[in-house]
């Protein structure tokens, strides 16, 4: 490969969305080697050796502004960045090895009609998510949370599911309009009523900006069809900001 590289061919080599380049660059996250005079950006063997260790650290978890800290630290050092990672994904393993266990078992129970436990079925799937929220939020609200959930199974949770989806769908088709705007100001609401019916309780101002963050830190979240859309997080950051500040 014969250095520099464009930024679509850096796209490729990482499998990548260009508009996330582009907004790594706004963010100071990844910059260019350089700028030719048309402004192209292009990228040498170091921006590509630190873009791996981006996607490392956003398939290991991290969010954005840990990554930034790291890789813009004075004693950062790729070998032993990897080092690190490995030892992160040796744990990782581990924890695949339960979820596959879980599945097995899961299956197992299904086949002889036994599934009666359905916490314990969802405990290796929303173990990362859970355990930030009993952080932030304590464990009797989130307990509430997944009570009402499991009470929703049955007949209503497929329903709740299938108007998130709906709303998340016109959110993200109206992500270029004016996030103030009254079209989108009542999907924001809608989202918020959706949020509070899966909290089992009402968002407090602090709570809701959380989600909102969250949603420009973890990039999965705003992650369509194997597409990042970051532009997307930062349409929904400032909608759900103002829906606060005009409640």
């Amino acid at each position: 490969m014969k250095l520099p590289i464009t930024i679509s061919a850096l796209a490729e080599l990482g499998n990548i969305n260009i508009k996330t380049l582009y907004y790594y660059d706004k963010i100071w996250l990844l910059k260019p080697s350089l700028r030719k005079n048309n402004n192209y950006r292009v990228y040498g063997k170091k921006e590509i050796l630190l873009l791996q260790q981006i996607l490392f650290y956003k398939e290991l978890g991290f969010c954005l502004l840990d990554i930034k800290d790291i890789i813009s630290s004075e004693e950062f050092n790729v070998i032993t960045s990897l080092k690190k990672q490995k030892s992160l994904l040796q744990k990782e393993k581990k924890d695949i090895g339960e979820r596959i266990y879980t599945i097995d078992d899961t299956i197992l129970n299904y086949n002889k009609d036994n599934m009666i436990d359905y916490a314990w079925l969802y405990k290796r799937v929303w173990k990362k998510y859970r355990k930030q929220a009993i952080e932030k939020y304590g464990a009797e609200i989130i307990g509430h949370s997944e009570n009402s959930v499991w009470m929703l199974w049955s007949n209503k949770i497929q329903e709740l599911i299938d108007i998130q989806n709906k709303n998340w769908i016109a959110l993200f088709n109206a992500r270029e309009r004016d996030h103030t705007s009254k079209e989108v100001q009542t999907l924001i609401a809608e989202h918020y009523n959706i949020i509070k019916t899966f909290w089992w309780k009402t968002p407090t101002d602090d709570e809701y900006l959380w989600l909102a963050q969250m949603y420009i830190d973890d990039i999965t979240f705003v992650t369509i069809e194997n597409l990042e859309y970051p532009e997307f997080a930062t349409f929904l950051q400032s909608a759900m900001k103002y829906f606060i500040q005009a409640v």
